[in-house]
């Protein structure tokens, strides 16, 4: 996750509302403040922009009890589904959509990840 928060934050305020939530919760959860990491990822997927709503949505899963895959996943698969395609940030959402659960033991697929 440290990569993804280093590429958000070099673009991040180009793109809009939310995405520089969800570096601000990359940035905590790397410093261990996970009370900080779930704070900024909450308030990232208030957002506007489909990408960074499913960006801390996936994130969220990590900080959320057994209930979060019910809650969070379908949101997250939802705000990509209003992703338009040929944004970057909605394809780097995608490749977070299939990197981030399988780090919680969930199916994942590295190879569509890498074709975002």
């Amino acid at each position: 996750m440290l990569l993804l928060g280093i590429i958000h934050s070099r673009a991040a305020a180009a793109v809009g509302t939310g995405l520089d939530a969800v570096q601000a919760g990359d940035a905590a959860w790397a410093t261990g403040d996970r009370r900080g990491a779930r704070a900024a990822w909450r308030a990232a997927a208030e957002g506007e922009h489909p990408a960074a709503v499913a960006m801390a949505e996936l994130r969220l899963l990590f900080v959320s009890g057994n209930l979060g895959l019910a809650v969070h996943g379908p949101r997250a698969d939802a705000a990509l589904a209003r992703c338009p395609a040929a944004d970057p940030w909605c394809r780097l959402a995608a490749a977070d959509r299939e990197l981030l659960p399988a780090r919680l033991g969930l199916p994942g697929d590295r190879g569509a990840a890498a074709a975002q």
